[in-house]
């Protein structure tokens, strides 16, 4: 069973993602950022569950566009999560708590609610 879904978008990927009709999550990192890091199994494991969504992770430390993208979706401290397509871009917000506390971040339970908020969004237009 694969194990994860996850792709790795660099500036040309991103655009495409940007105009897809299909949403894309999108997991703003820094390889070197234990936050991120922590993420990646539920992250993975999201990916194989939400067929109605591409699943994906944007290195910010890449080069300068990505930072320059990272500047567009205002991103202050990673990770950050987004769900982009065509005409449509939401955030996932990072809980609060959990960054000042540095703990796991995004609990699997909070991703599962956003996550089925916005395809019931995307659904209902």
């Amino acid at each position: 069973m694969k194990k994860s879904n996850v792709s790795e978008l660099n500036l040309a990927l991103f655009r495409q993602a940007m105009s897809d009709t299909k949403p894309t999550v999108v997991k703003f990192y820094n390889p070197t950022c234990h936050l991120c890091v922590g993420l990646s199994p539920i992250y993975d494991n999201l990916s194989t569950k939400y067929k109605d969504f591409n699943f994906a992770k944007f290195d910010v430390t890449q080069d300068s566009t990505a930072r320059s993208i990272s500047k567009v979706f205002k991103i202050e401290g990673v990770p950050e999560i987004y769900v982009i397509m065509k005409h449509y871009v939401k955030n996932i917000p990072y809980p609060e708590e959990d960054r000042v506390s540095q703990t796991s971040g995004y609990p699997k339970d909070y991703l599962i609610e956003h996550l089925d908020s916005i395809l019931n969004d995307i659904n209902g237009r």
